[in-house]
C-alpha cells in the first residue's frame, strides 16, 4: 500500500518542478511500474532490480542538491513531498539496505 501511494504522490509531483528533475523522478516511477509488470507476467514476486534502488538514489541526491530547509523557500513543500515519496519507496522496496547499497 505504502508503495502504491508514494508513486501516486510522486506522479502528482512530478510534473510541477521545472529542469531535468520531472524526468529523473519519472525514470523511478518507470522503474517501478516495470519491476511489477515483470511480476505480473511471470506470476510471481521478482526480486527488484538494483537500477531501481540507484535511480531511486539519484533522484533523492538531486532534491537534497538543492533544497533548503527553509518552509518559505519557493517550491520546499514540493520539494519535501517528493522527497517523502521517495525515501517512502526506497524504505519499502528496499527494507533494511543502507543509501547506496539494494542489497
Amino acid at each position: 500500500m505504502r508503495i502504491a501511494l508514494d508513486t501516486l504522490d510522486l506522479r502528482r509531483l512530478s510534473g510541477k518542478f521545472p529542469g531535468e528533475l520531472p524526468v529523473v523522478l519519472n525514470r523511478v516511477l518507470d522503474d517501478i511500474r516495470s519491476h511489477y509488470e515483470r511480476c505480473v507476467e511471470s506470476g510471481h514476486r521478482q526480486s527488484v532490480p538494483l537500477a531501481l534502488a540507484i535511480d531511486v538514489d539519484a533522484a533523492i541526491a538531486r532534491i537534497m542538491a538543492n533544497f533548503a530547509a527553509d518552509p518559505d523557500v519557493p517550491g520546499y513543500k514540493l520539494r519535501k513531498g517528493a522527497l517523502h515519496a521517495l525515501i517512502g519507496l526506497r524504505l519499502s522496496l528496499f527494507p533494511g539496505a543502507a543509501p547506496g547499497n539494494a542489497s
